[in-house]
């Protein structure tokens, strides 16, 4: 094997090479930043309610459905499934465990088996929106009052 003695580097670098060398991190630093910026995440909504089932409250896995309309209630602008229009059911739902009534879930959380993620442009367009809920216990949906 053939050793190639390289020549010895200086151990101190000139102030002029050590400002850009600083500056091409800081433009790397602002790149990533604002990538960051371009590409962050959808909204999720946390959102927590109470159902009942014959005036009671339930217990059990329930299936919702969720949309969220703008303020005429004419227009969907988000639903879990992207399938709900003018404010009709959307046609898949998602399981939540509820306990004594109350349940609990993060709209938006595409994670979440039959939740598409939320369009954050829909909150700068419409500054008055609703949310319409779907409920079932196995035995058929019903719309909760007051969207």
């Amino acid at each position: 094997l053939l050793h190639r003695r390289l020549p010895p580097r200086s151990a101190s670098l000139s102030k002029a090479n050590l400002f850009f060398m600083n500056y091409k991190f800081i433009l790397f630093f602002l790149f990533a930043l604002g990538a960051s910026f371009a590409h962050a995440a959808p909204p999720i909504i946390s959102y927590a309610g109470k159902v009942s089932v014959d005036g009671q409250p339930y217990t059990g896995t329930g299936l919702f459905k969720f949309a969220i309309l703008n303020a005429e209630n004419n227009a969907t602008l988000w639903s879990n499934d992207g399938t709900s229009v003018n404010g009709s059911q959307p046609s898949a739902s998602a399981g939540i465990s509820v306990n004594g009534g109350l349940y609990s879930i993060l709209l938006g959380n595409n994670a979440i088996s039959g939740m598409g993620s939320i369009d954050p442009t829909i909150f700068h367009q419409h500054n008055d929106t609703r949310l319409r809920i779907w409920f079932s216990d196995g035995q058929g949906f019903e719309q909760l009052n007051l969207d």
